[in-house]
Parts: C-alpha cells; structure tokens; sequence
C-alpha cells in the first residue's frame, strides 16, 4: 500500500469511528501497520470491522480481520500466467507464485 493510500485508509477509519480522538502518534503508527497491507483488503476489513464494533480498534482486531478478508472466497490475488512448459520457467514461476503468498 503507498503512503497515499495508507492515508485513505486513515480517512476511513476517521469516518466510521468519527466519536474517536486519535492522536497523530498513533495515527502515524497506523500508517506503518498498513504499509504491508492490500488497500481493498485493508478497507474491507475495516468495514467489516466498523459494523461490528463502535469501538476504535486495536491493531490486533485489525490484523485478524485482514486475514480473515484475504481468505475469503470473493477475494483474488492478480493471476499468474500458466507456466511454459521447460524446467527453468517452471521454477520461476513456482518462485513468483511463493513471492506472492508470502505478499
């Protein structure tokens, strides 16, 4: 997720708990949370989050619902290609689709 993005996010957030004071630290410590993050993902999981909870949550609540949104069915990382068929592309693309679960 780019910084431009993260601040979306953070623009969210605002939104859905907007009876929340949050101190820039914290924001900014948020910001770094997201910089792993996919911002659909990111931003689905913090819907899901804001109808379940009037709550500003903890960094944790959010890691477990980005996991549980990344798992759901509805939710497609980019494709990668069929692999050629000699040994060497196979491996490169055995390595891209490790490089991608580990995303």
């Amino acid at each position: 997720m780019t910084n431009e993005e993260a601040t979306k996010i953070l623009l969210v957030m605002t939104q859905l708990w907007w009876k929340w004071k949050i101190p820039d630290g914290t924001l900014q410590l948020w910001k770094n949370e997201f910089r792993g993050c996919d911002y659909d993902v990111a931003e689905e999981a913090l819907n899901a989050l804001g109808g379940t909870s009037e709550d500003w949550p903890s960094f944790a609540q959010f890691r477990a619902q980005y996991r549980n949104q990344k798992r759901r069915p509805n939710w497609h990382p980019t494709a990668l290609s069929t692999p050629p068929a000699s040994k060497e592309a196979a491996m490169q693309h055995i390595k891209e689709m490790r490089a991608n679960l580990h995303n």
